[in-house]
């Protein structure tokens, strides 16, 4: 009988991807739905979104997290690569982003609209909040690029 031994390095180059399309994929969805429900819903529909979009943390966080762990991990293959070098610092920004604004957004944002509060305070948040998520989206498409690149090359 034949033992199959699975690589790590393997494992990591199947989660990587995945993890990076289903946070880009989470981050396109609180973006979409918040505007949906600006433009077009009442604050009862914003309440709803801005409440999902809290517990939609607990699959996007994960995701963006191991794909930045699987991305380092699987960097360590290519020390001084220039794409490599490139796709971390991307990744820096996005995870220091994601942490510093866009979790301490989306909890005030549930908080404003859980209490009716959607005045000037809720706009500007909802402005910064839009801002950096599209800035995560931009460099996390950045990054697919880089990584598909990579994909060719090795």
């Amino acid at each position: 009988m034949e033992v199959k031994v699975v690589r790590p390095f393997s494992v990591l180059k199947r989660f990587h991807p995945v993890a990076g399309v289903v946070g880009m994929l989470m981050i396109i969805c609180f973006l979409l739905s918040s505007i949906v429900a600006e433009v077009f819903g009442d604050e009862q529909m914003i309440r709803w979104v801005k409440s999902m979009i809290v517990y939609g943390l607990f699959i996007s966080v994960p995701a963006i997290a191991i794909t930045g762990i699987s991305g380092v991990k699987r960097s360590s293959c290519y020390p001084h690569h220039q794409i490599l070098s490139k796709k971390l610092m991307r990744m820096k920004v996005i995870g220091g982003n994601g942490i510093c604004v866009l979790i301490p957004c989306a909890l005030v944002l549930d908080y404003f609209a859980s209490h009716g509060e959607f005045g000037l305070l809720f706009v500007v948040v909802q402005g910064i909040e839009y801002i950096a998520g599209l800035t995560n989206l931009g460099l996390m498409g950045l990054n697919m690029r880089d990584g598909l690149l990579l994909g060719r090359q090795h």
